[in-house]
């Protein structure tokens, strides 16, 4: 007996089991991520600072890479330093001005695929109003099936570096450096 080709297309398309699209969305998940940023203090030691509330999407297409998407919100207010009086004073002004900027945000532009797992990742960075070109540095970790939790994980390590003064924060400059280092590790889960 021969199977019309309609109903056989239709069966390959819709009724057979998924085996792993090309393109999927992945939540951020603010629970096992890190944000993590650094500056030199006077010379003296790096003060490192963490974004503790933050949530974003990431649209992986392992097949092409290179259209892969991101898209992330920092909680300024939730700024750990170690110090409550040093985050205190970073939300005002001449700093973040949390009050009127409550968020940063990162939206990629373009992913450049520059070796094995690895990217550069271009992108629109907003902090206190301004809004920069950046490109940071993308390694993926894993990209699969977390064997304990039985959900479908991505993994990824990041680092790269700003200077403050593109986004108008020039306090202190340069007892503190300008420059600042960025580096989050970041585990999102397949929608």
């Amino acid at each position: 007996m021969r199977i019309p080709l309609f109903y056989l297309l239709f069966f390959l398309l819709f009724l057979t089991p998924s085996i792993g699209s090309a393109a999927d969305l992945y939540d951020i998940d603010d629970v096992k991520s890190r944000i993590f940023f650094e500056v030199d203090d006077h010379g003296y030691s790096k003060a490192i600072g963490e974004f503790r509330k933050f949530k974003g999407q990431i649209y992986l297409d392992e097949l092409n890479p290179e259209r892969t998407q991101v898209a992330l919100e920092i909680n300024i207010r939730s700024l750990y330093m170690g110090d409550q009086e040093l985050a205190r004073a970073l939300m005002r002004l001449p700093y973040f001005d949390a009050d009127n900027y409550p968020t940063a945000t990162f939206k990629s532009k373009k992913i450049d695929i520059i070796g094995d797992d690895v990217a550069r990742v271009t992108g629109d960075l907003t902090i206190a109003g301004t809004t920069r070109m950046v490109a940071l540095d993308v390694k993926k970790n894993f990209v699969g099936l977390h064997p304990r939790e039985q959900k479908h994980i991505a993994g990824f390590s990041i680092t790269g570096a700003i200077n403050r003064s593109d986004f108008h924060i020039i306090e202190d400059i340069p007892l503190v450096s300008d420059r600042v280092d960025i580096r989050a590790e970041i585990e999102a889960i397949r929608r």
